[in-house]
């Protein structure tokens, strides 16, 4: 029997044709899950960014279908409290230190002197008001001049020391009751009422001004300030003659305190009824006298700064390197130099502001009793009766 072998092959052919047949089916199915169900065509990514290419005169551009991600916002936990901002802290460089314990201070040109509890004195710096402090007297109060320095006692002796040769009033003229000191011009208030004073080198003579009666002076370069027992002020020059303060005549009182800036330009006072009024280079410290009721007047270099009765400070005059922008708080002392102001809280705590320049605003750290500033430098006095300076170097 004979077997055909050609119906085998085409069978076998068949099969093949069946086989890649069903391989291309398999292959479409699975294009087709992959685009998308039911046949749809998949899109692209929705947050899809057009990336723009620039090469020679054409522009392509390229869809990226990375979603873009924003920068991570710091997480706080409800329950916490953020971190405060970093404060760095400024510490002031002191240009003096000294043991005390003092009651007093007073800063002179290039020099500062302390009363110490038991009356003795002590002077640091340069000049010669350093070099010839006395070892043993024993003072009331103190006052810091240009290079010299004075001491009145609880008797009412007057002794001062450094460049005064020439600066003497008498001691026999005596007892004073008060003493003002400045640039070459020693000024001391009698028991009497009377004022005597002593100019410069080149005018060694005394003057008595003795028509009126006094219950207080002040002195500044060139200028003499005083008040009469009748609350009126007067101011005139050192040689009794014409004022250098362009508001010549002083605002009626009647006045209880008075002040002066170390030039005589400047001349602030106190009424009875704690309000304030000011005098002289309108440039700077204005026509308008300060509103409401103070307690103590500093006077700088074309500003000046009140204490209220109340605590707060308040300022006037030149505001150039923010010298009269007070700080808020309650104060208990306040002084001014020159293009800065410093004031002592009522805890303690001192505050100046102004110009930054030689440091005279970074103040010490710690807990303090009294300041007093005078042209680029402070000095303080500690809780524990140490006294301290910052500012421009001896």
């Amino acid at each position: 029997m004979r077997f055909d072998h050609a119906p085998k092959r085409s069978r076998s052919i068949a099969v093949a044709e069946l086989a890649v047949l069903l391989a291309l089916i398999a292959l479409l199915v699975t294009a087709i899950v992959a685009g998308g169900s039911d046949g749809e065509v998949a899109e692209p990514a929705r947050n899809a960014v057009p990336a723009l290419e620039t090469g020679g005169s054409e522009t392509s551009v390229t869809v990226s279908t990375e979603v873009p991600t924003e920068s991570a916002a710091p997480t706080i936990d409800p329950g916490t409290t953020p971190p405060d901002p970093e404060v760095t802290v400024v510490e002031a460089e002191l240009t003096a230190q000294v043991e005390g314990p003092f009651v007093d201070i007073d800063v002179g040109e290039a020099f500062a002197c302390g009363l110490l509890s038991d009356g003795r004195v002590k002077c640091w710096g340069g000049g010669h008001a350093t070099d010839a402090t006395p070892q043993d007297a024993r003072f009331a109060l103190i006052d810091a001049g240009h290079d010299t320095a004075c001491g009145l006692g609880v008797d009412g002796r007057l002794s001062c020391w450094g460049f005064s040769d020439y600066l003497d009033v008498g001691d026999e003229h005596g007892p004073y009751t008060s003493v003002a000191l400045d640039f070459g011009l020693l000024c001391a208030l009698r028991h009497d009422g009377a004022i005597l004073c002593s100019e410069s080198e080149a005018n060694p003579e005394q003057h008595r001004i003795a028509s009126h009666e006094f219950t207080a002076v002040v002195a500044g370069r060139g200028t003499i300030c005083a008040l009469e027992v009748n609350g009126s002020a007067l101011c005139w020059a050192e040689n009794l003659s014409d004022s250098p303060l362009p508001r010549a005549v002083p605002p009626r009182g009647p006045f209880e305190e008075i002040y002066l800036d170390v030039d005589g330009f400047i001349a602030c006072a106190i009424r009875t009824d704690r309000s304030a009024a000011c005098w002289g280079d309108a440039q700077y410290i204005g026509s308008d006298d300060p509103v409401g009721s103070f307690s103590q007047i500093a006077i700088g270099v074309f500003h000046a700064c009140g204490l209220h009765l109340a605590g707060s400070i308040e300022c006037w005059g030149d505001n150039s390197a923010g010298q009269a922008d007070a700080p808020a708080g309650e104060f208990v002392d306040v002084s001014a130099g020159a293009q800065h102001s410093c004031a002592l809280s009522r805890g303690g705590e001192l505050l100046c502001w102004g110009s930054g320049w030689d440091g005279r605003v970074d103040v010490p750290g710690g807990a303090f009793v009294a300041v007093d500033s005078r042209y680029y430098r402070n000095c303080a006095i500690r809780l524990d009766g140490a006294a301290v300076c910052w500012g421009r170097a001896f």
